[in-house]
């Protein structure tokens, strides 16, 4: 009985990723949060994906991700946390808790077009990967090309 007990722990934990919050994909306006939607979804729910992870918080570079756009994906993903909560103690960590935290970052983003942008994520533990992205039937597409970056 103790075993069925602790399998069923697991399932009281939080979602990883709302669904039903609205998809940032289909906003044209918002290129640069619909691709850490994009990559934050394969972080949480993609493979290697671990059921307890850290505190996560994002970043958008070269431009800043508008309070509105992380607020959004705060809702779509309620183990996001605000990007000023992670901070360089020596490592990444939560400065409210004080445990590790991972940073997930988009960044060389850059759009040729209103039709077409292209930009970089990274994760830890995954490789970066560079992104094409298209607006095509009133959403944002994604197209990948892994590349492993040396740091």
């Amino acid at each position: 009985m103790v075993p069925l007990l602790a399998m069923a722990v697991p399932a009281c934990a939080p979602p990883l990723h709302d669904v039903s919050a609205p998809a940032l994909a289909q906003d044209r306006a918002a290129p640069g949060a619909a691709l850490l939607e994009h990559a934050l979804a394969g972080f949480f729910d993609g493979p290697g994906a671990t059921p307890d992870p850290p505190t996560v918080c994002v970043e958008l570079s070269p431009d800043a991700l508008p309070a509105e756009q992380e607020a959004a994906l705060m809702a779509r993903f309620p183990r996001l946390a605000p990007r000023d909560r992670c901070e360089q103690a020596p490592g990444l960590m939560d400065r409210i808790t004080g445990e590790r935290a991972v940073l997930l970052q988009a960044y060389g983003f850059a759009c040729s077009d209103a039709q077409t942008c292209t930009g970089w994520t990274n994760a830890p533990g995954r490789p970066a990967t560079r992104w094409t992205m298209r607006w095509v039937d009133g959403a944002w597409t994604f197209a990948g090309d892994r590349r492993i970056i040396a740091q």
